[in-house]
Formats: structure tokens, sequence, C-alpha cells
């Protein structure tokens, strides 16, 4: 589950793809580890940058450090996908989805050394009160996405502009993905499973990924059988055990922890002797459970 969650499945179109890019100039580099955290830009790459482009904006590199922050006359540009007052660090839209938050926000920030905490360049709200899975969450931060850009370069191109500094005592939590544990998977789970159930199109009239979604959560809650989420799924029974163990349905969820979770995000079904006995039946490690 948790590498479900690392994935984060976006959409990209490829630079290459798009009809202008021929006409671009292209420099490709390797960046290098910096020396804490983060990578950095090689120093030719840098001065070729800094004389010919007044902002630079970041997409998907890493977490940059080193010259290239400063050298281009407005800095380094990027997207978080969030507000940063609010919710800082990865993965984009969870937190906000975990917590039941009715607003979210895309910022374009000049980044610094320190993560998710530049000055604001341009920030835009997003309405969250209707999004009931994370995708949706999702959907919507991006889709405000190049909006934001342009709002945010026409800022700069105004001489009276300036960004806004955060200070540090007012900046949001700092997340990790090593703060999604495994009571935070379940609670993601079993959200998830509602939020798709509760949509008109939820399965089985969805689509496959309604399906596969409706069909492990109804697992994970001890209502079918493997057989049976194979079925709902419409694949066969090697493909969901695959996904199952993927997902690590069933062996690492205590189910005292997912009846608890259940409540919290409203699902209502109860746990089968079926389930309880699967985990039972493992042998997880104390510290692993």
């Amino acid at each position: 589950m948790k590498n479900i969650i690392r994935r984060d499945p976006q959409t990209f179109t490829a630079l290459s793809a798009t009809d202008w890019s021929a006409s671009v100039p292209c420099i490709q580099c390797q960046a290098q580890p910096a020396e804490q955290i983060g990578v950095t830009i090689p120093s030719d790459v840098v001065k070729t940058i800094a004389k010919t482009c007044d902002v630079v904006v970041h997409y998907r590199v890493g977490i940059l450090q080193g010259d290239i922050l400063s050298r281009p006359q407005y800095g380094v540009l990027s997207f978080h996908h969030g507000d940063i007052r609010r919710y800082r660090g990865t993965p984009a839209g969870l937190w906000e989805f975990l917590h039941d938050a009715p607003q979210g926000g895309v910022t374009l920030q000049q980044l610094t050394p320190k993560l998710d905490a530049g000055s604001i360049v341009a920030f835009e709200s997003v309405d969250l009160t209707d999004a009931h899975t994370w995708a949706a969450v999702r959907q919507r931060l991006f889709c405000v996405s190049p909006i934001v850009l342009a709002r945010g370069i026409q800022h700069l191109q105004d001489s009276s502009f300036e960004p806004v500094s955060v200070p540090d005592e007012d900046l949001g939590t700092l997340y990790y993905l090593s703060d999604v544990t495994l009571r935070v998977q379940a609670r993601y789970l079993l959200k998830e499973i509602k939020g798709v159930m509760a949509r008109s199109d939820a399965s089985p009239n969805g689509t496959a990924e309604d399906a596969l979604a409706y069909a492990v959560g109804q697992y994970a809650l001890g209502e079918v059988s493997i057989d049976k989420a194979a079925e709902l799924a419409n694949v066969d029974q090697w493909t969901m055990l695959e996904i199952l163990q993927r997902a690590t349905i069933s062996s690492q969820f205590n189910p005292e922890t997912v009846a608890d979770i259940r409540q919290e995000v409203g699902v209502s079904w109860d746990l089968s002797d079926e389930y309880v006995t699967q985990y039972e039946d493992t042998n997880v490690p104390d510290d692993d459970q």
C-alpha cells in the first residue's frame, strides 16, 4: 500500500512530444547529489542558464540545491500542490484528503534550500469539499497549475511586485513518506473505498480502477473472498492475489486498528471472522504490526 501511495500516479506529456520543443535549445546534464539533501546542477550548465534565462521553472528534478537557486534574476519557480502555510512535503494532496480539508491550494514558490519554504509568487485556493477520493483531490490541484504559473510570470513582470516571504512559524507541517505509517495506510484505504462508493459512478458501473478499488476494499474489510474480489474487479484470482500482496492487504493491518479507523472515516461494515483469521495466521513481528 505504501508503494501505491509513493508512486502517486499522475499523467504527464513529454516535452519532446510538444510541437514547439523542436525549436527550443536543449541542454542535457546529469544532476549530482548535494552534500546533505537534494541535487545540484553542474556549474557550467548553471552559468549558461544564468546568461540566457531570467527565470527557471523546476519540474521533477529532485530537491534543487546550490547556485542554480540564486543565479537567474528571478530564481527558480516550483509548484507545490498544497498551501505551504498548511501542508508541506509529500505526497501531494494526501494529507488534505485524510484530514477532510475543505480547501487545498497550489503554491508557486521561489525555491530556497529549505524544503517547501520559498517565497510565494502565486497561489490559488482549491475547493475540496466534494472531492471524495485522493485522485479527485490531486486532479483538482493539478488542473489549476497552468493558471498559477501564468499568473506567477505576470507577477514577476510587474516591477512593483514582491514575492511573499513566509516566516518559519507560519509554515505548515512538513510531511515525509516515513509519515505514511500502517495506520495512515489503513485510514487511506478505507477512506478511499468510502469515497469511491459514494460516487454516482461507483462499482459496478464505474471505471476499471473504481472496480479494483472496490474489490480490494471489500476484501480488506472481510466482506468477500479472494475469488469474489477477483470477480468484482474482473481479473483472475492470481492477479488479484498479486495485487493484494503488493498492497500488503491481510498480512499487516490489525483488525482492531482497521475497525477503529473504519469508524473514523464512516465505514460501517463488520469485520468477518475470515479476515481476523487471516491476520492471526500470519507471522508478522510485533514491531511490524
